[in-house]
C-alpha cells in the first residue's frame, strides 16, 4: 500500500517496505523523524534532494553546500559511506543520544548512505567523535577527534582587553532548537548570551553586545560562533547551532 502524507510543506511519500522523502532543495526541521530498521531517527538539515529509508540504512542527496544531522535517542551507532571527495562528517555518541553531521562542499548534488548500527558505548560519562572528510581524492580518511561531556566543568571567562565583561543571572540555558543565521528567538538571545560571557563576543558596542543581546541571529552571532566552535574542536565549524553544538553547550554551562 501507498500512502502519501504532506508535513511543513514537504511532501513525503511512504512505501513498503521503504520510505522515500523527495524535494527540492528543502530544510528540514528538528521534528523530522525516520524510522530505519525500527529504530527512530531525528532528522534535520538544509539543502536536500532526496531521503530513501530502507531497512537499516537511508540515502541523502545533498545539494551544492548542503547539510544533514541525525540524531538517535537510542545511542545507535551512526556511519557514512562514500567514496565522493568535499564530504565532511562527524559522530558523537554522548550522554543520552548519538548525533551524525554531514555537510558537502562540492558543486554538483552527492549521494551519501548512512548505516544504522548497534548502540555506541558512551561510559562513564564521556563521548566520542568520529571525523571524515575527503578534498582532493577519491577516497576519505578517517580521524579520532574525541569530545568529552565532563559531568561538571567551569569555563573560565576570557576577556577582552578593554572590554567590560558583562555577568547574567546565575540560570541555566536549555536550547529547545537548531538555530542558523535568519533564526529569530529567545534561544538566540541566550546563545548570544553564552558567547559573550565567554569571550566570543557578538558585538563592543550596541546590538548583541554584553548586556545588549538580541533575539535574531544574524552575521556577527554566525562568526562569534564559528571562533567558538573552533576553540572546542568542533567540526565542522561551519556557524550553524545544530545537535552537537547544542549538547557542547547545554553540558558546559
Amino acid at each position: 500500500m501507498i500512502r502519501a502524507l504532506s508535513r511543513a510543506g514537504i511532501g513525503i511519500l511512504l512505501l513498503v517496505p521503504a520510505l522515500a522523502l523527495a524535494s527540492n532543495d528543502v530544510t528540514l526541521d528538528s521534528n523530522t523523524v525516520i524510522n530505519s530498521g525500527g529504530v527512530n531517527l531525528t532528522v534535520s538539515g538544509a539543502s536536500l534532494d532526496t531521503i530513501a529509508v530502507d531497512s537499516s540504512t537511508f540515502t541523502v542527496t545533498l545539494s551544492s553546500g548542503g547539510n544533514i544531522n541525525v540524531t538517535s535517542a537510542d545511542k545507535r551507532t551512526l556511519s557514512m559511506s562514500t567514496d565522493v571527495q568535499y564530504i565532511t562528517s562527524s559522530f558523537v555518541c554522548g550522554p543520552s543520544n548519538s548525533t551524525l553531521a554531514i555537510s558537502s562542499s562540492k558543486a554538483t548534488p552527492v549521494t551519501v548512505t548512512v548505516t544504522v548500527g548497534a548502540a555506541c558505548n558512551n561510559s562513564g560519562g564521556g563521548g566520542g567523535g568520529i571525523m571524515s572528510g575527503g578534498s582532493g581524492g577519491g577516497s576519505v580518511g578517517i580521524v579520532a577527534t574525541p569530545i568529552t561531556f565532563p559531568t561538571t566543568t567551569t569555563m573560565p571567562a576570557i576577556n577582552t582587553p578593554n572590554v567590560p565583561v558583562y555577568t547574567p543571572p546565575e540560570v541555566v540555558m536549555t536550547f529547545k532548537k537548531n538555530l542558523t543565521a535568519g533564526s529569530v528567538s529567545a534561544d538566540v538571545k541566550n546563545l548570544q548570551v553564552y558567547l559573550n560571557t565567554r569571550g566570543f563576543t557578538v558585538a563592543k558596542m550596541g546590538a548583541g553586545s554584553p548586556g545588549k543581546e538580541t533575539k535574531t541571529f544574524g552575521p556577527a552571532t554566525r562568526v562569534a560562533l564559528i571562533k567558538f566552535q573552533k576553540s572546542v574542536g568542533i567540526i565542522p565549524a561551519s556557524g550553524y547551532f545544530g545537535p552537537v553544538t547544542r549538547a557542547y553547550v547545554t553540558a558546559h554551562q
